[in-house]
């Protein structure tokens, strides 16, 4: 696939978009390596439910919330013409607001006055807050034999709450910070082979050393982002075999060995790179990787339009790799949130509304669908086995791994917060100096209180 083609599926340039590229069409997977659990498995699952009988009743009328503005609307609103079309007698009225706070202030008032759409667009850190409204969908699960096993975990495990499934993941949020990019031209001017990223800390350590140059007492060539926004901090925890939270989200822990050690090698590199921690933290920036003053950027899937757009001249000589980590048994980052679909506890019609919340999610020639037109992963696996993947990416078998690595966050409220309180933590003491053991013992004992207090309502 051209350049060209590229930009049209990621929606950079809408305009240019071919709908007869794009027909679905019966596909082998190309991943080099087989997930987990076998696709014989996962495709009996998908098609039990593209089987599921259902008898529509006549006139039914379903509500849908969602923030796909932009080009992606119109591809939304093909989606609910299909499902009309399949369905006789249902009609699904459409509201875009717009994703962030709009949406979901929309979707907390729904809840607290009853009036929530049929279906609706949630953000996982909604969940804990809104489940009293939402309608658990693990009997329909079990009724029409979807196994979770058709998700990554991490991204299942999103709308889970108390026990209990409220809602399907949209689009993948454990892409965030577990995929390194890396500059084939830099490595190799540094001595290093262009075609081999760093997989582990001692390897990101040892080729950092080697790509670092100062021009006199400027700072001309970094070496990768140390920083970037509060979940790449985060996935630096995780890849060091860390964590936020305990499993079930009731205790904070950040005040561990796995912890130290984390703050202990990033400070203890930053220091050993360069003259002073703000250029550890102003060399990370995405900018300077377009620009090429950087050999790495550890984002995650969304970045790769926006490095391609940036400096199209580069395409072919960035690679995309796993974030490197500190053995190869730890996980590759840490799903930070999603959003999701979510069915009304107040729906007239649980019956329609679970099949709009499949056709939204779990379906091929729809959700699968809408993921690939805008060169996005899928939050089920099999999607992500399209042969088109591998003409939009050649490196689109590492971004699945690094899903299937990915690490999951306990659906905790205000998660933001911590990842915040553990983003100010590794900021002070990488790039500030700060003690390691007693920043970590406020951190902790400032987070947990507000977790025990949170809890205690």
């Amino acid at each position: 696939m051209d350049r060209k083609s590229y930009l049209e599926l990621v929606g950079v340039k809408a305009s240019l978009h071919r709908e007869a590229d794009l027909s679905m069409k019966p596909h082998r997977s190309f991943t080099r390596k087989s997930p987990s659990v076998m696709i014989s498995l996962v495709l009996a699952c998908l098609i039990a439910v593209s089987a599921a009988p259902l008898t529509m009743a006549a006139d039914v009328t379903l509500d849908l919330i969602h923030c796909w503005g932009g080009v992606r609307e119109p591809w939304i609103n093909e989606m609910l013409a299909e499902f009309e079309a399949e369905h006789p007698g249902v009609k699904v009225v459409a509201q875009l607001a717009a994703c962030g706070d709009d949406i979901k202030e929309k979707t907390m008032v729904g809840v607290a006055t009853g009036t929530l759409a049929d279906v609706a667009m949630v953000h996982s850190d909604q969940i804990p807050a809104i489940s009293p409204g939402l309608l658990a969908v693990d009997d329909f699960m079990s009724r029409e034999g979807i196994s979770r096993d058709i998700w990554y975990p991490s991204e299942i495990a999103q709308g889970d709450w108390q026990g209990k499934s409220f809602a399907f993941p949209i689009r993948t949020g454990g892409d965030n910070n577990n995929l390194l990019f890396w500059n084939k031209r830099i490595f190799e001017e540094s001595g290093l082979d262009g075609e081999r990223p760093p997989e582990l800390w001692s390897e990101l350590e040892e080729v950092s050393k080697k790509v670092v140059r100062y021009d006199g007492d400027t700072l001309v060539q970094g070496a990768f982002n140390f920083s970037n926004q509060p979940e790449r901090e985060l996935g630096w925890l995780y890849t060091g075999g860390g964590a936020l939270f305990n499993d079930d989200g009731t205790k904070v822990t950040i005040a561990t060995p796995q912890a130290r050690e984390t703050l202990s090698f990033f400070s203890t590199l930053a220091m050993s790179l360069y003259r002073d921690g703000r250029e550890a933290h102003r060399a990370g920036d995405a900018r300077e990787f377009n620009a090429e003053r950087a050999a790495m950027h550890i984002k995650g899937a969304s970045s790769i339009a926006e490095i391609t757009q940036a400096n199209p001249d580069i395409d072919l000589g960035i690679g995309i790799g796993i974030a490197p980590r500190k053995t190869l048994d730890s996980p590759s980052g840490v799903h930070v949130g999603t959003w999701l679909y979510a069915i009304s506890a107040d729906t007239a019609h649980p019956e329609e509304a679970w099949e709009l919340l499949k056709w939204l999610t779990i379906r091929q020639e729809s959700a699968g669908y809408f993921m690939l037109r805008q060169g996005r992963p899928s939050p089920v696996r099999e999607f992500n086995t399209d042969p088109r993947y591998a003409e939009i990416n050649p490196y689109w078998h590492v971004i699945g791994d690094a899903l299937q690595w990915s690490a999951s966050l306990p659906v905790v409220a205000g998660i933001r917060d911590y990842i915040v309180g553990w983003e100010q933590a590794f900021r002070a003491v990488v790039f500030d100096g700060a003690p390691i053991e007693s920043t970590l013992e406020n951190a902790q004992n400032v987070l947990q209180a507000r977790l025990d207090a949170a809890n205690s309502r």
